[in-house]
């Protein structure tokens, strides 16, 4: 991939207006078909894949979303499972999750982020009889984000459906900036990054 293009919808002088990222020459960053023939070889997908795919249900897939998290690139892919019957409604079974190098896998957006992380999935009120988990660490910072980023694109999807883009680009950016938060924090437990660093460059111009 060679650049990211958007529209802008945020109310204003700007709105319509169309946000180019340019990915610097030389460096390969992976484009929605390198993503998903990844996710295809991933060796814990294909078990998943064999499995949800058992008494003749049919595996599809849905939009592959391409979400630029500063210089990296946050690529999700939900899962669907269409039974053989007539007029069988798709189910959501799987969220896939590719950050950076890794490939996360969840039964929701929440818990693909988590794995992508490499951190233990929390459920909420953090078990134990349902009682709050001890805050503070690390790895409840982690999770809290996280939560924080899926809350938001729950509301982002909830205002594009109502035709608010104001309120969907404003929550997108919020979710983008807890899923910056949740890396930097996972980096910081591994010694590494978990994103790549493509350091684009960004030009803005008018719709035709």
């Amino acid at each position: 991939m060679v650049a990211w293009m958007a529209a802008k919808s945020d109310p204003g002088p700007d709105y319509g207006k169309m946000l180019a990222i340019e990915f610097p020459p030389g460096v390969n960053i992976d484009g929605p078909t390198q993503v998903f023939s990844r996710i295809n070889a991933d060796a814990r997908f294909s078990q998943e894949r064999t499995l949800l795919g058992q008494g003749g249900s049919n595996i599809k897939f849905g939009d592959l979303l391409v979400i630029p998290i500063e210089q990296g690139l946050l690529y999700v892919e939900p899962v669907f499972v269409v039974s053989n019957q007539e007029n069988a409604i798709p189910e959501l079974k799987r969220v896939l999750v590719v950050n950076g190098g890794t490939v996360g896998i969840g039964d929701t957006l929440r818990d693909a982020l988590n794995d992508s992380l490499g951190q233990i999935v929390v459920p909420p009120g953090g078990g134990g009889g349902g009682q709050p988990p001890p805050g503070g660490s690390v790895q409840e910072q982690i999770n809290a984000l996280i939560q924080q980023a899926v809350d938001h694109f729950a509301k982002a999807d909830a205002a594009l459906k109502a035709g608010d883009l104001a309120t969907y680009q404003a929550e997108i950016n919020a979710a983008q900036v807890a899923i910056s938060r949740a890396n930097e924090l996972a980096a910081g437990q591994s010694g590494g990054g978990t994103s790549p660093s493509p350091s684009p460059s960004v030009s803005a111009s008018p719709s035709p």
